[in-house]
């Protein structure tokens, strides 16, 4: 067997120091080994067998199934699987422009997370206290027996079923799927400066991933780390010592970028220049606020939040203390309170404003990307188009309903006709019948 690549992991705790290598055979056929380096690491390197022998049990009732799996000499061999990542699939939807079909796909992902075997209710151990610190607060979450956090998108090779390429941190107490998820979803993000724009979409939020749910997920990995390098300098944590101190200056000039806000009140003239207001704000700015009054006789409302593409979040319109509904907008909603624009003219639309007085507008807004930009037009376009078939349906299925409507009514008639032809012929013959055995009783 030759090596044809070496990775030493001695930068960890030496309960968890380990060197994998990648070996190839006289045919050409390449397997991995992962042997331990320290003698304390050997357990580590035992539990990978063991965890396989757990993940293959359900691998029949699921999606995923671990790579094979056999014991070695001081380690452990694992079976070298080639094709096309989970990761390599998304970034393909990325650069293509699919960000819709990007998102179904890391949904899933989440759904599959959740249909694993052993999935129940998570309960805190001692353990996990330990690995992930003493400051969460899970409730009505689920978890799996056996729990693999490092299923990242670059750890499944797609097919059937979708292999999982590396199980080394797998846990033998419950972890949440949340965080399993979030950590996935988080690496991916975070894994490339070329995914920069998709940071910008806040996947977070679209995925129902809370601030705060992000922040208690953000100390459980810190914890985590800590865990495993006890007490040295992991190369991760060195990166980011290092990432501290680049400045890209792109992200500097974008800083200063401004855009208008702009509100237009409908008295009854339409929506005129003389009555609007304008307000201009920084992109790096943390929400965008503006309070106001109504003209006399205001009867519909607006807001133009840029001028540019954008993607405007928690877009909030208060009137006298009460939220106020749009009964309208030129962009795509992505999710509760969340509109992306591919136009550099977006609008909202306000039409039940009753009597309204004080007002108080907020929202937060960023550019979208000029890739991001061109597939909200696509979609938007699509969307449009799909509403006005649904329109022309409705229209074709009204006019349908009236001809039934005219034929029922027709056939109802003719009923009604026929049968008082039907009642005047039995009239007739009745009378006729009558005379005739009157005048035989006379006779």
């Amino acid at each position: 067997m030759n090596p044809v690549y070496c990775k030493y992991s001695n930068d960890r705790a030496a309960r968890f120091q380990i060197k994998t290598t990648i070996q190839m055979d006289e045919n050409g056929k390449k397997s991995v080994c992962k042997y331990a380096l320290t003698d304390a690491a050997k357990v580590h390197v035992e539990k990978l067998y063991e965890h396989y022998l757990q993940m293959e049990a359900g691998a029949a009732s699921s999606i995923l199934a671990p790579n094979k799996c056999r014991k070695i000499e001081g380690g452990v061999e694992l079976e070298y699987v080639e094709g096309e990542t989970f990761e390599q699939h998304l970034d393909r939807l990325y650069f293509e422009g699919k960000y819709m079909e990007l998102v179904e796909e890391i949904r899933h992902f989440r759904d599959v997370l959740y249909s694993l075997p052993d999935n129940h209710s998570f309960y805190y151990t001692d353990e996990f206290d330990q690995v992930f610190g003493k400051h969460t607060a899970f409730s009505d979450e689920r978890s799996l027996k056996v729990s693999n956090i490092d299923l990242v998108f670059g750890n499944i090779i797609l097919g059937d079923p979708w292999t999982v390429i590396d199980y080394e941190w797998t846990m033998d107490f419950p972890v949440p799927v949340t965080y399993i998820f979030y950590r996935a979803l988080h690496y991916y993000l975070c894994g490339s400066e070329k995914r920069k724009a998709l940071q910008e979409m806040h996947l977070f939020r679209l995925l129902d991933i809370s601030e705060e749910a992000i922040k208690m997920y953000t100390e459980m990995e810190c914890c985590f780390q800590h865990y495993v390098e006890d007490g040295r300098c992991t190369m991760p944590v060195l990166k980011s010592y290092m990432l501290e101190r680049s400045i890209d200056v792109r992200d500097v000039v974008s800083d200063r970028r401004t855009d208008m806000l702009q509100i237009y009140m409908d008295t009854g003239a339409g929506f005129q220049e003389e009555h609007s207001i304008r307000k201009f704000y920084y992109y790096k700015d943390q929400t965008v606020e503006c309070k106001f009054e109504s003209e006399d006789g205001l009867c519909a409302l607006r807001i133009d939040p840029a001028a540019a593409a954008v993607l405007i979040r928690d877009f909030e319109l208060w009137g006298d203390g009460v939220r106020l509904q749009p009964a309208g907008t030129n962009g795509l909603i992505l999710s509760e309170g969340i509109y992306a624009f591919g136009t550099g003219d977006p609008q909202f639309l306000f039409t039940e404003l009753g009597e309204v007085k004080q007002l108080k507008l907020s929202f937060s807004v960023a550019e979208l990307k000029d890739a991001w930009e061109t597939a909200v037009v696509d979609l938007t376009g699509r969307c449009q188009r799909q509403e006005e078939e649904l329109k022309q349906q409705r229209e074709e299925l009204k006019r349908q309903k009236e001809k039934a409507e005219q034929l029922l009514a027709a056939k109802t008639a003719a009923e009604s006709y026929i049968e008082s032809i039907r009642s005047r012929l039995f009239w007739r013959v009745g009378a006729k019948l009558k005379r005739f055995f009157s005048r035989k009783q006379s006779a």
